[in-house]
C-alpha cells in the first residue's frame, strides 16, 4: 500500500495512488501475476487479500469499504459512509500489548478517522467474510516480563528460543471492531463475530478483571495456546482456543 503512513507523500508525482499484488507460481512463471489498484486519494489506506479477494479501506471525508477480484482486476464492490452512520450495537475491542490489557466498549458508531489504519481478513461461512478494521501505535519498548518469571524453564525444549521470541515480541497498542460483510456489498458491524480472535479476547474481558503480570501466545495449525500469569502468583495458566 502506498502512502504507507500518513505523513508520506511522493513528491513530486502523481497524485494516485496504489496497492501492488505479486502473486508468484513458482511452478509455472507464466502464472504469476502483477497487479495494481489504484486510488484517486492521498490519504492513508489499508489492505488485506483472503480468498482471492483485495479489501481496501480508507478515509476520505468518508469511509470507503472496497473488494477486487484480483485475478480480474474487477470491482466488487464499493460502500462509503460518514463517522455519523449508525450500525447494530457492536464492541469496540482496546488491547494493549505492553500494559497487558484489554477492555471491550459497546456502539453504535465504531467509525473514526483515527481508527482505520489496519485491516485483516477471515471468514465464518462460505458466504460472510469478517474484516478486523482498527489502528495501531507502537509503545516505548520495556524489558520483557519472560525474562523476568521463567518461562524458559517452563518450556524448557528444543524449540524453547522459537517459543521465547514469539512470546515475548510485541509492544503494540490496538483499537478494533469486527464488520461482517457479504460480497453482495451488505455490511454491519458485529459483537459475534464468531472470529477465534474474538473468542480470546471476550475469555480474557470475563477471566481477568485486573491486569497481568504477563500475556503471550503460541499459534499452532489448529489452535493457539495462550499463557497467563497473574500478579501475585507463581502459576501459569495455559489455555487452548481451537479454531
Amino acid at each position: 500500500d502506498e502512502p504507507r503512513g500518513q505523513y508520506e507523500r511522493t513528491e513530486p508525482g502523481s497524485t494516485l495512488y496504489k496497492t501492488t499484488v505479486i502473486k508468484l507460481d513458482l511452478k509455472n512463471p507464466n502464472g504469476s501475476i502483477v497487479k495494481s489498484f489504484f486510488e484517486n486519494t492521498s490519504s492513508t489506506f489499508s489492505s488485506t487479500i483472503f480468498n482471492g479477494i483485495l479489501f481496501k479501506i480508507h478515509y476520505d471525508s468518508y469511509f470507503y469499504f472496497n473488494a477486487y477480484d484480483i485475478l480480474t482486476g474487477q470491482k466488487i464492490f464499493s460502500r462509503a459512509f460518514t463517522r455519523k452512520n449508525q450500525f447494530n450495537e457492536a464492541a469496540k475491542y482496546f488491547r494493549s500489548e505492553d500494559e497487558k490489557s484489554i477492555e471491550k466498549i459497546l456502539t453504535t458508531t465504531p467509525l473514526n478517522p483515527i481508527s482505520q489504519w489496519f485491516i485483516s481478513a477471515d471468514t465464518v461461512s462460505s458466504n460472510d467474510h469478517v474484516l478486523t478494521v482498527g489502528a495501531f501505535a507502537t509503545v516505548k519498548p520495556t524489558t520483557p516480563l519472560i525474562l523476568n518469571i521463567g518461562l524458559i524453564g517452563l518450556l524448557a525444549s528444543a524449540a524453547t528460543q522459537a517459543v521465547v521470541r514469539e512470546l515475548s515480541e510485541g509492544h503494540m497498542s490496538y483499537a478494533y471492531s469486527h464488520l461482517q460483510i457479504n460480497l453482495d456489498g451488505k455490511l454491519d458491524f458485529t459483537s459475534n463475530s464468531g472470529l477465534l480472535a474474538q473468542k480470546i479476547d471476550d475469555f480474557e474481558i470475563e477471566n481477568f478483571k485486573e491486569k497481568m503480570e504477563y500475556k503471550g501466545y503460541l499459534a499452532s495449525v489448529g489452535s493457539v495456546y495462550a499463557f497467563y500469569k497473574a500478579k501475585k502468583s507463581n502459576k501459569f495458566q495455559i489455555v487452548e482456543f481451537v479454531r
